[in-house]
């Protein structure tokens, strides 16, 4: 999961014009002409917000890559920003962002997988399909921080098969970042998980 945030005005510090869609303010382009074009070029979802703050535009890029060969990834070229009006070797100009994984999660483990948790996000793998599944998370007072379940479609489900081998995927992407220090227990439908040291 990555979230970027950037704030664009033109070389004059002036307002730059943007189409964004009046129902949900996502944005489609920005700039002359609508010259320039934020693209995702990985598996998974993105989502491109964007809005006015006087004569800046702040744009909120957050996306989730579904890939399982997280490893093979170069995730700097996961995310361009096209220049749809200046042409090098017949393509369009791309800009690339020095983007990089990092390692600011928590692992926990059960007997029935692995759960990876960021300020951004969690994903939980394990080896079968759970209709029924609750993730709680408690502070380290074991108050419930938040809750999410699976038959309130909470969460999103992925898989895949390898031989023999299947591999179910539960993600969610938090509204708000969590401070992960905080956090104390979590839970797996009331059966506690331990973190992986």
């Amino acid at each position: 999961m990555g979230y970027l945030f950037f704030v664009i005005s033109d070389n004059e510090g002036q307002k730059v014009d943007a189409d964004i869609d009046n129902y949900n303010n996502s944005l489609k382009s920005f700039g002359a002409d609508k010259r320039f074009i934020f693209e995702y070029e990985a598996t998974g979802t993105c989502n491109k917000y964007a809005e006015y703050k006087g004569k800046e535009l702040y744009v909120y890029i957050s996306f989730e890559i579904t890939s399982e060969e997280l490893s093979a990834l170069d995730i700097s070229k996961c995310l361009k920003l096209t220049d749809t009006k200046e042409i090098i070797d017949n393509e369009y100009k791309q800009y690339n962002f020095n983007l990089a994984f990092t390692d600011n999660c928590r692992t926990f483990k059960n007997s029935n997988g692995v759960l990876y948790i960021s300020p951004l996000g969690l994903r939980f793998v394990t080896e079968k399909t759970m209709d029924d599944l609750i993730i709680t998370l408690k502070d380290k007072n074991n108050q419930v921080i938040s809750e999410y379940n699976n038959s309130e479609n909470m969460l999103s489900e992925s898989n895949r098969r390898d031989g023999d081998i299947t591999e179910v995927q539960y993600t969610i992407q938090f509204e708000n970042l969590l401070d992960i220090k905080n956090l104390g227990y979590i839970y797996i439908n009331d059966v506690e998980l331990d973190e992986a040291k």
